[in-house]
């Protein structure tokens, strides 16, 4: 496991493409990127725990192209879009994490994002919804025991 400090990434300070990938990312700090945080596509997987991700100009994190990643117990704030936005029919568990003060949703489901459960996160006071699901994601989706609240456009859709 390396630590990765990523300070004013001009792409995703992270990036995570194709079937054969499974990093772990742990304890790192992503900080600063002018486009994503970590961005997982093209059925990429792996595991994003226990890192500090903010300041980002789009998403915190990304999960499109049927990727699968697990998404737990990060701190995902700050950012000037979504926390995590999940689309393209992306997937992965997100569970555990605390996302804050985001200018838009702290997740976001949209273009048939289909994540398998989102589970056990603190989800608060960012600016749009706390919890988003567009009507043409096709989602089976397990939610459960999610603290949401003091969103400013209201907790879910």
């Amino acid at each position: 496991q390396r630590r990765v400090h990523g300070h004013s990434c001009g792409w995703a300070c992270v990036g995570i493409s194709g079937e054969k990938t499974h990093p772990v990312l742990r304890r790192n700090r992503v900080v600063a990127s002018a486009d994503n945080g970590i961005i997982i596509l093209n059925k990429g997987k792996g595991i994003i725990e226990e890192n500090d991700i903010s300041g980002y100009t789009l998403q915190g994190i990304e999960i499109r192209e049927e990727s699968n990643p697990i998404i737990r117990r990060n701190y995902i704030h700050d950012g000037k879009d979504s926390g995590i936005y999940i689309n393209t029919k992306g997937r992965g568990t997100i569970e555990g994490n605390e996302i804050y003060n985001n200018d838009f949703n702290g997740i976001a489901i949209k273009f048939e994002g289909q994540p398998k459960k989102v589970r056990g996160n603190k989800i608060h006071h960012n600016k749009q919804r706390g919890i988003y699901i567009s009507s043409d994601s096709t989602v089976e989706l397990e939610l459960d025991s999610n603290d949401v609240h003091g969103n400013g456009a209201g907790d879910t859709n």
